[in-house]
């Protein structure tokens, strides 16, 4: 006979499985789009197309996948479309933007050394935005990120200070993202698919306004005699692809799993990505600016086991004596 407690084994476990999964497909896409990206900007320097082409792609693709999965419709009011759609939809879109803009500048591998940095800006936007005040381990926990940073930007040997500032753009902007898509999804009670095409639908139109005014007149007036264009728009559409599964993952993770365990699972992708970006492009590197990676790396990890250790401290109840009788 099977007990409770054994569904509730499976049922973990079920879960546990799905969230590998998931975790894995996560990471090799994006490392694989990533890769593909700087591949392309490195002869097609032009980062908003590559943005809208993966922009397009997924919701090509998105639009009918939802509709095979049966996955229920929603209707937003104009409040709800206004307040909380629509800025996602800039929120990712803007961050998307600047990181391929990112690359097109420093290595891959640089940029995501710089995107370790968005625990620090989780507390910060935390502390402004809803006046959190953190305990004080917290904010020392974070230190081993800012020095690690510190030491791979002094030591990059392809050091671009235009591309740094895109990178910390966009590392805000997922944090941003990454505090209010949650919330969102509990509030609205939405699939995640089902928000993430509905943040790409939108977020085209804003990547489109913004590639008529910078990169369209470029592409127009640009020399292509010695670009093969079949070979970029080949690799375009399989990193539009890998943007899609990458998407599809995260948002799926993000669903499944609390914020935390989240926070650990986007560290591990950035270490991934870091890894393989290193092997594959070769981009040429020294032992400070590989401890300021590791370094880096580590602190989010010790971020992460900070906040998850602070967590499982109970609160004690306090109790109100109550007034002394007159005897």
């Amino acid at each position: 006979m099977t007990t409770p407690d054994r569904i509730g084994q499976k049922s973990g476990l079920s879960r546990a499985f799905k969230v590998i999964i998931l975790c894995v497909l996560w990471y090799a896409s994006s490392s694989a789009s990533n890769v593909i990206n700087k591949i392309v900007l490195n002869d097609f320097p032009f980062a908003v197309t590559v943005s809208l082409a993966q922009y397009v792609t997924t919701l090509v693709l998105l639009v009918p996948l939802v509709r095979a999965w049966r996955l229920p419709k929603v209707s937003f009011s104009k409040h709800t479309l206004k307040w909380t759609i629509l800025p996602l939809s800039f929120g990712k879109f803007f961050s998307l933007a600047a990181s391929h803009f990112s690359i097109s500048k420093v290595p891959v591998s640089f940029a995501h050394t710089i995107k370790a940095s968005m625990p620090i800006f989780v507390l910060l936007l935390g502390r402004i935005i809803w006046r959190e005040k953190q305990p004080v381990k917290i904010y020392f926990s974070v230190i081993p990120i800012v020095i690690g940073i510190a030491m791979a930007t002094i030591s990059e040997l392809n050091f671009n200070m235009i591309g740094t500032i895109a990178a910390f753009a966009s590392t805000i902007g997922f944090a941003l993202q990454s505090l209010y898509t949650k919330k969102s999804l509990r509030d609205l009670n939405i699939h995640p698919h089902v928000l993430l095409q509905h943040l790409t639908f939108y977020g085209l139109f804003m990547l489109l306004t913004l590639w008529i005014f910078t990169d369209m007149s470029k592409i127009m007036e640009a020399d292509h005699e010695n670009l093969s264009v079949h070979s970029i728009t080949v690799l375009l559409v399989i990193s539009g692809i890998c943007s899609l599964l990458q998407n599809l993952a995260a948002f799926s993770v993000m669903a499944i799993v609390s914020t935390v365990s989240y926070s650990v699972a986007s560290a591990t992708k950035r270490v991934v990505v870091i890894t393989v970006s290193l092997l594959t492009l070769k981009n040429p590197v020294n032992a400070l600016n590989v401890g300021g990676m590791v370094l880096a790396c580590f602190g989010v990890f010790l971020y992460n086991r900070v906040k998850t250790n602070l967590r499982k401290i109970p609160v004690l109840p306090t109790f109100s004596s109550p007034p002394m009788r007159a005897a």
